[in-house]
């Protein structure tokens, strides 16, 4: 529905105007033990479960989340719900990757150092079999793709810019086959089942809340969530 509509722009505000086909398709009535701060991460919970499915992970798989902020630690808890044996992330602040660890990761490494040695390393030789890239970089993708083992699926989640292109070796991709797919908003299905992982506390989504500010504090929220050192998902409370 999201797709369709768009909604109409109503961020920051007290009020926002929902087009009759979210109405119909995709209100959800909170559960009366559900706060409406838990609920601000019903939709980012539901784009990451279909970002999952997407990626098709399995029991027992290796999966790599590039990007440690707020939808690659959803992904790093979903793909333990979904039977990951091992989880991986990477990412530049040592804050998210210590948040990381804190979550169940398996290994929390600095993207900057060397990423495939130490994924070998902890995984019996061999590359991931799921890779997800959270951030939108081009080299993020890049990098995604060379971790990514013999058969393995590299899910692009994040938006580049409109002009960006990214360079792949067709060889490769057809002899290793790996395949390449991307995920993008999520389905009247998908945020129902985020509000029951939610709800029965499947996830921890309250440690990725960090901030709170009212509508007063809308310039001091936008400022601390563009630094993103010690912060992750800021929530207006209008």
């Amino acid at each position: 529905t999201f797709k369709s509509t768009h909604l109409d722009p109503g961020g920051f505000a007290e009020y926002v105007r929902v087009p009759a086909l979210n109405v119909a398709r995709d209100v959800l009535r909170l559960p009366p033990d559900m706060s409406y701060v838990a609920a601000t991460m019903i939709e980012p919970v539901a784009t990451c479960i279909r970002g999952i499915e997407r990626a098709n992970v399995q029991t027992g798989d290796t999966v790599i989340v590039l990007g440690g902020g707020v939808t690659g630690l959803i992904h790093l808890q979903l793909c333990r719900l979904f039977g990951a044996a091992k989880v991986v992330l990477t990412d530049f602040s040592d804050y998210r990757l210590g948040v990381a660890r804190q979550l169940g990761a398996d290994l929390a490494l600095d993207a900057r150092t060397d990423v495939a040695a130490a994924l070998r390393d902890a995984n019996e030789g061999r590359l991931a079999d799921v890779v997800i890239v959270t951030a939108g970089s081009i080299s993020a993708m890049e990098q995604g793709l060379a971790l990514a083992g013999g058969g393995a699926t590299v899910l692009l989640f994040a938006p580049s810019s409109p002009k960006a292109t990214l360079p792949v070796s067709p060889h490769r991709l057809l002899f290793s086959e790996i395949t390449v797919v991307s995920s993008y908003s999520c389905s009247p299905q998908e945020t129902r089942q985020a509000l029951r992982l939610i709800q029965g506390e499947r996830l921890n989504v309250e440690d990725l809340i960090t901030h709170r500010f009212d509508l007063a504090g809308v310039g001091s929220a936008i400022e601390l969530a563009a630094k993103a050192n010690n912060s992750l998902k800021i929530v207006i409370t209008p």
